[in-house]
């Protein structure tokens, strides 16, 4: 249902091109509380999944700890691969979805 669920999944789209649909989908979670967001930044696109997360990850994280994004909150669920190889990432995340 588009109206409690948002989900971003381009899982065919190269990190390039993938990028800018991950940071738009926080932007539209943290204007839209109350909504299940979805943000899936894992991508199949032509390269090993470890190449495409050492594109993204970084990106991602520091998107996150940017000033701009520090009272965002409820971004949803983020699938990533390979999050432990950034470190600061998953805890990141975490900041950014409080409980209750």
């Amino acid at each position: 249902d588009p109206a409690v669920f948002d989900i971003q999944d381009d899982y065919m789209a190269e990190p390039f091109a993938k990028y800018p649909k991950i940071e738009a989908q926080f932007r539209k979670a943290a204007q839209q509380p109350g909504k299940f967001f979805m943000n899936y930044v894992s991508t199949a696109a032509l390269m090993p999944p470890r190449w495409n997360a050492d594109r993204l990850n970084p990106q991602v994280h520091s998107f996150l700890e940017r000033s701009e994004t520090a009272g965002w909150t409820g971004l949803g669920i983020v699938p990533l691969d390979y999050p432990n190889q950034r470190g600061g990432l998953v805890e990141s995340l975490i900041r950014h979805n409080p409980v209750g």
